[in-house]
């Protein structure tokens, strides 16, 4: 075959396979046929065709099921079903479905905002990618967001803060880098379960629980929380009228390099548990502060594993103004200059390691 024969046939081949391949496309709402989906881009998701809009969201999935309720149900030429995802009830729904993109530069709230109202709507749990989600303004999880309602992050990274309303929910593998205010803050959070969350680079606190009036987050478990140079790394603050943090249980707590302190109780912050909280290098902006500074608040347990240090700074490891706090094991290390390593007048102090170090090693970010 002669070499000017073989570029026709080849761009002919190619200009076949360019003529198969799905396209995105935008669906006209008031379509009364399906016919348009065949020129989306088509997966698999749980086993079901998903086929995708274009640049600006919006998926539709296969259903079995049809409701005389209003909604647009579309059929393909296969006379297959499909449907708007927010209506689908139960199950989970994604910020992509409502035009999330995902880029760290779209600003995605108005999609979060529709998907977490239809969850709300439909009881469906909320899902989001290993993408890094922009966000012009935090977001919120209303009340009707409650119990047995789950977010599930898959690494998802926001840049504004996360605001929870609702009590009773999971939300786990979520981070906040570099958010305008807090990353993660609780107004209410009565027997919640939070895990793997990461603030990092926050201009307030890293995690906040309470600090509003009418603010009550009691009974909730939070599990390997990473505050890393935020202001403040966990604030639960109970000193507003009828606001109390109460009766919470925290677990594997890594707080690091953060400008002010480490940990930070105050008010009606009482009665909660930490086991393993491991703090270091905080107050580095302000060296006359404590890495864990506790006001008026009484009967909090640190036990098991803590590792709190504070080298290179004169003020104690933790300045206690409360009662009856209790220091179960783990160790403190602090410069000799600080003097009393636990500073604290009403609590209990056993078989706690406190270690008077000089340490000329600054700890390394991360």
């Amino acid at each position: 075959m002669r070499p000017f024969a073989i570029y026709l046939f080849a761009a002919a081949l190619l200009l076949t396979v360019g003529c198969n391949r799905p396209t995105s496309g935008v669906l006209s709402p008031e379509s009364e046929s399906a016919m348009e989906l065949k020129t989306f881009a088509k997966k698999s998701v749980n086993r079901q065709e998903v086929f995708i809009k274009g640049k600006n969201g919006g998926w539709f999935r296969q259903t079995t099921q049809q409701k005389a309720d209003g909604t647009l149900y579309l059929k393909d030429g296969a006379g297959k079903t499909f449907v708007r995802a927010e209506y689908e009830d139960g199950g989970y729904l994604m910020p992509e479905w409502f035009g999330a993109r995902g880029d760290g530069e779209t600003d995605d709230y108005p999609a979060f905002e529709r998907a977490i109202t239809a969850a709300c709507e439909t009881g469906a749990s909320f899902v989001t990618q290993r993408k890094k989600y922009s966000l012009s303004r935090r977001i919120e999880f209303p009340s009707c967001f409650q119990e047995g309602m789950v977010w599930t992050g898959n690494g998802a990274e926001l840049n504004n803060t996360v605001y929870v309303k609702s009590p009773g929910t999971t939300i786990r593998d979520v981070s906040v880098v570099k958010s305008p205010a807090e990353g993660f803050v609780w107004y209410r959070g009565q027997g919640g379960h939070f895990e793997n969350l990461t603030a990092k680079g926050c201009q307030s606190a890293g995690f906040r629980l309470g600090g509003e009036k009418g603010s009550q987050v009691a009974w909730s478990t939070f599990v390997n929380l990473k505050a890393i140079n935020n202001q403040d790394g966990l604030v639960l603050d109970g000193s507003f009228p009828k606001c109390w943090v109460n009766a919470n249980t925290f677990t594997g707590i890594y707080s690091r390099l953060n400008s002010r302190y480490g940990v930070h109780l105050k008010g009606k912050a009482n009665y909660n548990t930490w086991m393993g909280l491991h703090c270091e290098g905080n107050s580095r902006k302000n060296k006359d502060l404590p890495a864990m500074l506790i006001e008026n608040s009484s009967e909090n347990t640190f036990m098991g594993g803590q590792q709190v240090t504070h080298p290179g700074n004169p003020s104690p490891v933790v300045v206690d103004r409360g009662r009856l706090n209790n220091y179960f094991g783990g160790r403190y290390v602090a410069d000799k200059a600080a003097g009393r390593i636990i500073q604290q007048s009403k609590s209990k102090i056993e078989g706690a390691n406190l270690v008077p170090r000089k340490s000329k090693q600054k700890p390394k970010d991360k």
